[in-house]
């Protein structure tokens, strides 16, 4: 009986032995499964991170780009404000001057009024070798010459 009971033992343990080994089988099959996904994980994780980085590269192109795309609207800002305060002054000068202009004219629509001999020789100013040709005749000295201090009386 005693053999049959070690025949019994060793043909469970055979049984056994081939489950074990069936398992064994299944379980090898399956981590070299397992290790292949995550060998798929790993290169997937590998080619993120590697897009992530140059994500992160470009993002920081782009930063400084914009920095200094700000830095020139900066400066193009203070230019655009420094032309209109200049806009600004030439437009005060232009009053200024037009007021002037608008005070001369009644100056010299006096002096048309007080002196005839202006209108007939006014053709003559500023021309050669007249009496009124300012480029070779100084007013001011002539005057000076003459000792008077003013030679037109508003």
């Amino acid at each position: 009986m005693e053999k049959d009971v070690v025949i019994q033992e060793h043909a469970s343990l055979e049984n056994q032995l081939v489950s074990l080994q069936t398992q064994i089988n299944s379980l090898t099959a399956e981590v070299d499964n397992l290790t292949s996904k995550v060998s798929s994980i790993k290169k997937e994780y590998d080619q993120a991170q590697s897009e992530l980085n140059l994500s992160h590269s470009k993002m920081k192109e782009c930063d400084a780009e914009i920095s200094a795309v700000v830095k020139e609207q900066q400066k193009l800002q203070h230019k655009i404000s420094d032309a209109n305060v200049e806009r600004k002054k030439m437009e005060n000068e232009i009053k200024r001057m037009e007021m002037e202009q608008k005070d001369c004219s009644l100056k010299v629509d006096k002096l048309l009024e007080r002196h005839s001999w202006i209108a007939v020789e006014k053709q003559l100013f500023g021309k050669s070798g007249t009496d009124y040709d300012f480029s070779s005749r100084d007013p001011r000295k002539s005057r000076d010459r003459l000792g008077h201090k003013s030679c037109i009386h508003l």
